[in-house]
């Protein structure tokens, strides 16, 4: 056999590249949670997966109750919390979840941006609902910021749920007569304390949003 040392390169070269690789995919494992001396069906799984299919459920969520012309929601998600506040930015989708006490920890506001073909700014909430299911949506990012965290359904003293109130009214667009309406009877639906308790607080910081809701509710004023 004839000695070749181009072939001796390859073969050198390749055993090196092969190595290197093994190398890197060796620490590759950690990144995504690998635990040395664990089997395969002992590693534990990495929650970004797991996240990530919530996230694009919840966005769904959010798309088609907009679609149906619902500005507020419970979401089947996170754990029956309420989503509201939906707006939309040229490409940017911006939504609030509301974590009331007794239903798990606060989420406070996210950010996610939604990669497409088309301005979803120039798109009616059917038409990128359409998109969503036919596949041409998808969330490309998360926001980075810290979440807010505010106090729902607490004691009378410290509750801000006058803050869900007008997060769901101002939710795509303009608040009407109908949305002021929906907003109530949702709220009211998981808390029937809380009609009472937004009213008194409306009063307090926004008297003419006071006085339609008692026009909407069919009440006179109190003292």
């Amino acid at each position: 056999m004839i000695f070749n040392l181009s072939t001796f390169k390859d073969i050198y070269k390749e055993k090196i590249m092969k190595k290197e690789i093994l190398s890197e995919i060796d620490q590759m494992k950690y990144l995504f949670g690998y635990k040395a001396g664990k089997v395969i069906s002992e590693q534990t799984k990495p929650n970004s997966n797991t996240q990530n299919v919530k996230l694009n459920s919840l966005v769904g969520e959010i798309l088609k109750s907009a679609s149906e012309g619902r500005s507020i929601a419970i979401s089947s998600v996170y754990d029956k919390f309420i989503v509201t506040g939906f707006n939309k930015d040229k490409n940017t989708l911006k939504y609030t979840l509301y974590g009331p006490i007794g239903m798990g920890p606060l989420v406070g506001e996210d950010m996610r941006q939604v990669e497409m073909t088309l301005n979803i700014g120039n798109l009616d909430w059917k038409q990128i609902y359409g998109l969503w299911n036919e596949g041409k949506l998808k969330v490309q990012n998360d926001w980075e910021g810290k979440p807010m965290s505010k106090s729902i359904f607490g004691q009378p003293s410290n509750e801000k749920i006058w803050q869900l109130y007008i997060s769901g009214i101002d939710s795509m667009g303009e608040p009407d007569d109908n949305k002021r309406k929906n907003v109530m009877d949702l709220i009211v639906s998981i808390d029937p304390k809380a009609q009472g308790h937004i009213l008194s607080q409306i009063k307090d910081v926004d008297i003419n949003e006071y006085n339609k809701l008692l026009k909407i509710l069919n009440l006179q004023p109190t003292n």
